[in-house]
């Protein structure tokens, strides 16, 4: 502060030693120096609610015997609560003053703290302070936990916590969004999506919601999620992060020497309109003695009918081993016990969507889709599928029943080149063609007089070299490794239901060796 220039003598005897002491001078000489004095020192600001503001000031005088050099004016904390206005840079003569507006904002609840420094040459306080304090009645999101470490778990069992969102402050708390990020979705499952649709979401002093989080690590490796609320809280968005280490229970391979054949499920469907029968009912007969023994030949089948109007299998399931089943099948290819309704006679794949909902344990065509198998629909009709419904809503449909899309083929025994219904306004291919080229299916022309003699090819061509294989453990999805005959392939599919493996590419013949390695997946609960 305020420095009296004392010139000392040059001589200063101290006892009897004759030693000379220059305090505070060490050139011997002080000139005139400035003396920073500041008016208030510390400024107490109302109490505020959220939104308001306040302005003090503080004056900054000069009334040392020279010039006063200001280098900044800032403020050192509270940052986020206080402002200073002013220039950061100035000089004040002899008795000159300056002053400067400070506005307080609250951003927390009670006591908001700050202070000021005012960086100047005086050689005696070079950073001159001002305390500042504020009293703020403001909205207050408390997140509990902010940071939480499930530590390790087993795949894919995890944990799960509850996410505390809590008002601690003094006015409502307004939370306008809410997000969840993790590096893989799948890992952490929340209900964000149901509470956002209460957004906005208004918490009052005290009250809290909770946020969902279930973590199910899906390999060997560290997963972290976060948990991002937006809301007015002054300090703006917040966030709560959640972090965790998947651990194998233990690994194996398993190797296959193929020998077998594949598993498929046929569902066949004929248009039972007139024209149908009275044209197609000798050709179908031709073709089933061979379409039967090819099925022996490639695959474990099975194989249901279906055109009545209960949509259930005509005779039950046929499979290798029903007495049988050629002339059952052919029996009841055109003479079901009632026809398909009107509404229904050529709309089989909405048929087909009807037999295959009746495939629970309790349903009248109960055990025909086995988990790992291929689906393989078969449609027969003169004229273009007419449910209403698109081809790709309903093959998405049955796609729900197979353990991956890749399983599903639908074939066409269909009029492909327009040329042969008796109904100009509805022939064609329509809807069931484009639905076996989605699905890698067959098609015959049935305007072909001979089309049951390719019957075989039906099953020929979409069945050849597709195998699944049953694993002795569940295994994490993530952590599978295929070879065939030691080659590496990514083209399979996992069923979790039935723990099997069905390898798509490359073709499996008879001989071919197939290794499949996989982490075990825990018994979660248990």
């Amino acid at each position: 502060m305020r420095i009296l220039g004392i010139f000392l003598s040059s001589t200063l005897i101290l006892g009897c030693t004759g030693e000379v002491s220059l305090v505070g001078d060490p050139d011997g000489v002080r000139g005139p120096q400035p003396d920073i004095v500041i008016e208030p020192a510390a400024l107490e600001f109302p109490n505020l609610t959220e939104g308001e503001t306040a302005t003090l000031p503080f004056t900054v005088r000069n009334e040392g015997e020279a010039e006063l050099d200001v280098t900044a004016v800032e403020v050192v904390v509270g940052e986020a609560s206080f402002s200073v206005a002013g220039p950061q840079v100035f000089s004040l003569g002899i008795d000159q003053s300056r002053t400067f507006e400070v506005t307080f904002t609250p951003t927390q609840q009670d006591e908001n703290l700050g202070r000021i420094e005012v960086v100047s040459d005086d050689p005696d306080e070079a950073r001159a302070p001002v305390d500042l304090l504020g009293l703020g009645t403001v909205p207050d999101l408390e997140i509990t936990p902010r940071n939480f470490e499930f530590g390790e778990a087993f795949v894919p069992c995890g944990d799960e916590l509850n996410v505390k969102l809590e008002n601690v402050g003094s006015d409502d708390i307004v939370i306008t969004n809410l997000r969840y990020t993790s590096g893989d979705g799948d890992l952490f499952i929340n209900n964000v999506e149901d509470v956002r649709e209460d957004l906005p979401i208004t918490l009052e002093p005290g009250e809290n919601r909770f946020i969902r989080v279930d973590w199910r690590p899906s390999s060997n490796a560290g997963d972290q999620g976060t948990l991002i609320v937006t809301s007015n809280d002054p300090v703006g968005e917040e966030t709560a992060q959640q972090q965790g280490t998947g651990v194998y229970v233990g690994s194996t391979t398993e190797t296959f020497t193929e020998s077998g054949v594949p598993p498929v499920d046929l569902l066949f469907l004929i248009d039972q309109s007139c024209s149908m029968e009275s044209d197609n009912e000798a050709t179908l007969s031709a073709g089933i003695s061979e379409f039967f023994g090819k099925l022996r030949e490639l695959s474990d089948w099975q194989l249901i009918q279906v055109n009545g109007p209960t949509a259930c299998a005509n005779g039950g399931i046929f499979d290798g081993a029903t007495p049988g089943a050629e002339s059952s099948f052919r029996n009841t290819a055109f003479s079901p016990n009632g026809y398909i309704p009107e509404t229904l006679s050529e709309s089989l794949f909405e048929l087909a969507q009807m037999a295959l909902d009746q495939t629970g344990p309790n349903d009248c065509n109960a055990g025909f889709v086995r988990p790992g198998s291929l689906l393989h629909i078969i449609v027969a009709s003169d004229e273009q599928e007419q449910s209403g419904t698109s081809w790709q809503t309903h093959v998405a449909n049955f796609e729900q029943f197979v353990a991956d899309p890749d399983l599903l083929r639908v074939s066409a025994i269909v009029d492909i080149y327009t040329q042969c219904s008796d109904n100009p306004s509805t022939w064609g291919p329509g809807g069931y063609l484009e639905a076996s080229q989605a699905t890698n299916g067959a098609s015959l022309d049935i305007c072909e007089s001979t089309w049951g003699d390719d019957l075989p090819d039906l099953a020929e061509d979409v069945l050849e070299g597709v195998r699944s294989y049953n694993l002795a453990n569940r295994a994490v999805e993530a952590s599978i490794q295929v070879t065939v005959n030691g080659t590496p392939t990514t083209s399979f599919a996992y069923s979790d239901e039935a723990r099997t493996v069905t390898v798509l590419d490359p073709p499996i013949s008879g001989g071919d060796t197939v290794s499949i390695s996989y982490a075990i997946a825990a018994n979660c609960g248990q």
